[in-house]
C-alpha cells in the first residue's frame, strides 16, 4: 500500500490552481520580457534592453539576451505605458476618498458631505440575519443606485460576518473592475 513520492504535492498543486513548475517559470520569464520591453524611452534599462532585443552577441550573453532569444519580442512594438511618479514622502493625490465613520450620526454627515464633492460613490457591507450571511456593494451615480451586487454565503454556522464583509468589499471592487473608466 502506498503512493508516490510526489503525489501529495501534486495533488496540492492541482487543488491549489497552480501551473506546473516549468510552466510558471515560463509565464513569469514571459511576463519580464514584456515589462521589459514596456519600459518608457527615459527609463534607465530602456536603451540596453532595445540594443539587447536587436542583438544577439555570441559570447558574454547578457540575461536580457537569453530571454530575448527565447521569446522574440520588438519593444519598439509593445506600448509604452507611462506610470505616474512622485516623491515616495509626498502623498500622492488619489482620485479616490475611502473613509469609515464611527458612528450612524457622523456617517450620514458624511455622506451629504460627500455627495456634494463627488457623484460616484461605492457602499459596501457584509451581515448576517436570521443565522444567514450576505454581502452586497452598490454603485449611486449622482444620488441614484446605478449598480447593485449580492451575494449570499450561507449559514452563519458556516461563515462568520467578517467574511461577509470581506466579500463586499470584493464586490465593491468587481463593480469598479467592471464600470473601468466610465466610474470617473
Amino acid at each position: 500500500m502506498g503512493g508516490l513520492f510526489s503525489s501529495p504535492t501534486d495533488a496540492m498543486g492541482t487543488h491549489s490552481h497552480l501551473l506546473p513548475i516549468e510552466l510558471l517559470i515560463d509565464k513569469y520569464c514571459y511576463c519580464s520580457i514584456i515589462c521589459l520591453a514596456s519600459l518608457p524611452p527615459t527609463h534607465l534599462l530602456a536603451a540596453m534592453v532595445n540594443r539587447c532585443a536587436r542583438l544577439c552577441p555570441q559570447h558574454h550573453l547578457m540575461t536580457f539576451h537569453i530571454l530575448f532569444r527565447l521569446y522574440p519580442t520588438n519593444p519598439l512594438l509593445i506600448e509604452t505605458i507611462q506610470s505616474p511618479s512622485h516623491h515616495p514622502m509626498c502623498p500622492s493625490p488619489s482620485p479616490f476618498a475611502i473613509s469609515i465613520p464611527n458612528s450612524k450620526d457622523s456617517s450620514i454627515a458624511l455622506d451629504s458631505q460627500a455627495t456634494m464633492m463627488f457623484q460616484t460613490h461605492i457602499y459596501s457591507d457584509g451581515s448576517s440575519i436570521e443565522g444567514n450571511t450576505g454581502s452586497a456593494a452598490v454603485w449611486v451615480k449622482d444620488g441614484a443606485t446605478h449598480h447593485t451586487l449580492q451575494f449570499h454565503l450561507g449559514k452563519l454556522t458556516d461563515h462568520t460576518v467578517y467574511k461577509s464583509k470581506l466579500v463586499g468589499i470584493i464586490l465593491a471592487l468587481e463593480i469598479v473592475h467592471k464600470a473601468g473608466h466610465t466610474m470617473l
